[in-house]
């Protein structure tokens, strides 16, 4: 990873990583098995984001499946 992504200033970078990790959640989810990790990585890349419709779609669909909270109101 490299020094912009760790550092958060290129938004895109970060969006690609967080589509990945809700990706690999839902799979984790539909195996029957979520997985504490990517439910970490999630919370901490939804942090000071602006986040597009449908991906605040999908971590609502996960927190209500799961029955935790990721996003922060």
């Amino acid at each position: 990873m490299n020094k912009m992504a760790k550092k958060g200033s290129d938004g895109r970078e970060i969006l690609t990583l967080l589509e990945k990790a809700i990706t690999n959640l839902e799979k984790t989810i539909k195996a029957g098995v979520p997985d504490q990790i990517l439910v970490d990585i999630v919370k901490k890349l939804t942090k000071k984001q602006n986040l597009p419709e449908t991906m605040v779609r999908k971590i609502k669909e996960i927190e209500t499946e799961l029955g935790i909270k990721i996003l922060k109101p």
